[in-house]
């Protein structure tokens, strides 16, 4: 003869499934946004890519070579950002995001470090932002 379970166990059987129910459905959801979202990004940096090319080489036409070039490295790291896009599963994204927040942790010393190691690269990105940023917002609104 099988006893039955109190009323609090059951309860909190129940309680405990529907609750795993729940975040394998959140779980299942998320997966299918980062997806969706990552397609949606990637297309819109190789888009920016495309734009910061064609900077450069409006440059290149104005013989500013040194900017050229650093409009060159930006969008290829806006390329390779866009195939990692691509080409990731939510998992692999997700992960990369979980990493990328606990190291903003750390960042803010990190880049206090880098900035008294290299001055000149910190003065060089802001004089490329400042240079650039116009330019692709103009190119992005046409």
């Amino acid at each position: 003869m099988a006893q039955e379970q109190p009323l609090p166990t059951q309860a909190k059987q129940m309680v405990q499934q529907k609750t795993q129910d729940l975040k394998s459905q959140a779980s299942t959801s998320v997966q299918q946004q980062v997806e969706k979202g990552s397609t949606q990004a990637a297309q819109q940096v190789q888009s920016l890519a495309q734009a910061i090319r064609q900077t450069g080489q409006e440059l290149r036409n104005q013989d500013r070579d040194g900017q050229a070039q650093i409009a060159d490295q930006i969008a290829m790291w806006a390329e390779r950002l866009a195939s990692y896009l691509q080409q990731a599963d939510s998992d692999q994204i997700m992960q990369t995001v979980k990493g990328a927040g606990q190291s903003v942790k750390g960042a803010g010393s990190k880049v206090t470090q880098f900035a008294k190691q290299d001055p000149l690269a910190v003065v060089a990105g802001g004089l490329a932002l400042g240079i650039f940023a116009p330019r692709l917002l103009k190119k992005l609104k046409s």
